[in-house]
């Protein structure tokens, strides 16, 4: 049996559940934002929604020019400016294909508490 903490994850978004892991540290949520709060922030940013936006509906966003993703986007908010390793980031978060650089989540529940943790 262990001594480690172990909230239920349901009862709890991601971000506190990561927050009492004792594989984190403290401080780390003092200066580091997470794969889904940089992506959120980005797909809100008016000035890059001629490079990524979200769809119509709202139940997905694509990538409008990979390139600009590439040499505008991705440096200011990832240490890894490839388009590659952007959408390894996002397949790895649940995020699924559902068009040509276009992304979404299966269930919009999960969406929003990546989004809104």
């Amino acid at each position: 049996m262990n001594n480690f903490h172990q909230p239920n994850i349901h009862q709890t978004s991601f971000r506190e559940h990561l927050k009492t892991s004792h594989f984190v540290p403290l401080d780390y949520f003092k200066t580091t934002k997470l794969f889904p709060e940089k992506l959120y922030e980005i797909l809100t940013t008016e000035k890059f929604e001629t490079i990524i936006t979200f769809s119509g509906d709202g139940n997905s966003w694509r990538v409008i020019n990979k390139k600009l993703l590439e040499t505008v986007v991705l440096p200011k908010y990832f240490r890894s400016k490839k388009y590659l390793s952007f959408t390894r980031n996002v397949l790895g978060w649940g995020f699924k294909r559902v068009g040509k650089a276009e992304y979404s989540h299966e269930v919009r529940s999960v969406c929003y508490i990546i989004f809104n943790g």
